[in-house]
C-alpha cells in the first residue's frame, strides 16, 4: 500500500519555514520572522492603530513610495547608521529583544515617517528606536536608474551582553 505524505499543520509550518532561514539572508530571515510574528491575532489586535493606520493612508510621501522587493527595485543601501542606547532601567530589568520599524528611505537617502510595526514592553527603548533610524543615511533606492522612495522594513535589536 502506497502511503500518503503527512499534510503540514499550520503550527509546523513556521516551524519548517524557520528551519530555512540559516539558508537565507539575515534581511529575508528577520522579514520571515516579522511576518509570522504578525500573523498571530494576538499581534495584530495589540499594534494595530485604525487612527495611525488613517494617517498612514494620507501620507502621500507613503502612497507614492515604492515597496521594497517591488519588480526592478534597487534597494536603498545603508551608509551610516547610529544605534540607539540601552537605558539602565531596561538593562536592570532585563528587557532586550528586536523593535521593527517601518520607514520611507528617501530620493535623497534621509529616512522620513519612521513607525512602530512591533515593539518592545518599553516606551523608552522604542522611542529611542525611533529616533535612532530617524537618522540614518543611505544610498537612495533606484529604479530604471532613477531614485526613488521606498518603504522599508528596519529591525533594531537590543541585547544584554
Amino acid at each position: 500500500m502506497r502511503r500518503m505524505p503527512a499534510q503540514l499543520s499550520t503550527r509546523a509550518l513556521p516551524a519548517r519555514l524557520l528551519a530555512l532561514a540559516p539558508a537565507l539572508t539575515l534581511a529575508l530571515a528577520r522579514t520571515l520572522a516579522l511576518a509570522l510574528a504578525l500573523i498571530s491575532p494576538l499581534a495584530l489586535a495589540a499594534d494595530q492603530d485604525p487612527a495611525q493606520e488613517q494617517e498612514e493612508e494620507l501620507s502621500e510621501l507613503r502612497r507614492n513610495a515604492v515597496t521594497m522587493g517591488a519588480q526592478g527595485l534597487v534597494a536603498p543601501v545603508k551608509i551610516e547608521a547610529t544605534l540607539p542606547e540601552y537605558t539602565d532601567e531596561a538593562k536592570r530589568e532585563g528587557i532586550q529583544g528586536d523593535v521593527y520599524i517601518e520607514a520611507v528611505v528617501t530620493k535623497d537617502g534621509s529616512v522620513a515617517e519612521p513607525k512602530l510595526v512591533r515593539g518592545l514592553p518599553d516606551d523608552e527603548l522604542n522611542a529611542r528606536a525611533l529616533a535612532a533610524i530617524a537618522t540614518w543615511k543611505f544610498k537612495p533606492g533606484t529604479r530604471d536608474d532613477e531614485p526613488v522612495d521606498v518603504i522599508a522594513l528596519f529591525t533594531v535589536t537590543y541585547r544584554i551582553h
